[in-house]
């Protein structure tokens, strides 16, 4: 069984007009040669998703003649593995890297079915597909396929297939922040306390998020004591491994303003939402609106009244 999305993604490669949707009153070049695929049998539908108005397909089988082809030539067999290796780990690279800008959603779903896949097979760099796969459908909010795809993916590292092995501290740490969005921080808390024993060196740039995620969970689940060492470390690790001016460092100074805040140490809180917005706006403009902004005044006006718990 194929994804379907997945057999468009390889013509959409050679004919791009194949990956972009018909205007209004347009014949769909991908519908057309659909039709005409399944019309001679050499498609076959295996899955079909059904909803209230319209219903799709979603896997096909190939055609019995094209497996036997294919089964045939094992050396071929072998080399297109590794090609498609190749050609998966780079696209689900660059599905991480843009997700949130123009990367296309429909092909995001096919990397996912190829990556179960891979894991499963432990086929080569499947580690690493399944890793970058799982972030990019974090970033769009597709929390409960990326935990899945997380979890294989670090069940494949421990059982030292599909590798070239990816980090565990990083793997962890993104099953972390999925699960933190999902809502369940006793797996959050776990995945980043095992992180944190893995770790050597705290000063390295996983080492920093490691910390400042537990950090995070600890307020969030109301422990701001807990978590006020861990924010003020890693504030003073983000300003000596990194620039001090850079966007790092103002992510952590508002981290860290948040805990005082929750501590109700508000003199103390405004400084460092100042100098998160200072930064933010040299570094993205005079237009660019941000939380701590908001967060600065919260507490200033919070500051004049007082001090009073809201």
């Amino acid at each position: 069984q194929i994804a379907l999305t997945w057999i468009r993604s390889l013509i959409a490669e050679e004919f791009p007009e194949v990956g972009r949707d018909a205007e209004a009153g347009y014949p769909d070049p991908w519908m057309s040669l659909l039709r005409r695929l399944l019309s001679l049998r050499l498609f076959q539908p295996a899955k079909t998703s059904f909803s209230q108005s319209s219903h799709s397909l979603k896997l096909i089988r190939v055609h019995r003649l094209v497996q036997e082809v294919v089964q045939q030539e094992e050396r071929y067999s072998e080399m297109m593995v590794l090609n498609l290796s190749r050609q998966l780990a780079l696209r689900a690279s660059e599905g991480d890297a843009s997700a949130l800008t123009g990367f296309p959603s429909w092909e995001l779903e096919c990397l996912r079915y190829s990556a179960e896949h891979w894991l499963s097979r432990g086929f080569p760099a499947a580690q690493a597909i399944g890793f970058r796969c799982s972030s990019a459908l974090s970033q769009v909010g597709s929390y409960v396929h990326a935990l899945r795809l997380g979890i294989a993916t670090l069940k494949a590292l421990h059982a030292g297939s599909g590798g070239p092995p990816v980090s565990e501290v990083s793997c962890r740490n993104l099953l972390a922040s999925i699960s933190l969005s999902l809502g369940d921080y006793a797996a959050a808390e776990e995945h980043l306390g095992t992180s944190r024993k893995l770790i050597e060196d705290l000063r390295e740039e996983t080492g920093l998020d490691v910390i400042t995620n537990l950090g995070g969970l600890y307020r969030e689940t109301c422990r701001p004591l807990d978590a006020l060492p861990l924010a003020e470390n890693a504030l003073r690790l983000a300003e000596s491994i990194g620039d001090p001016n850079g966007l790092g460092v103002a992510l952590r100074c508002v981290n860290l303003g948040l805990v005082y805040q929750d501590l109700c140490r508000l003199p103390d809180a405004v400084p460092l939402f100042r100098r998160a917005v200072q930064i933010e706006t040299i570094l993205l403009g005079e237009g660019h609106v941000t939380t701590c902004q908001d967060g600065e005044r919260f507490v200033r006006h919070r500051c004049q009244a007082g001090g009073r718990a809201i």
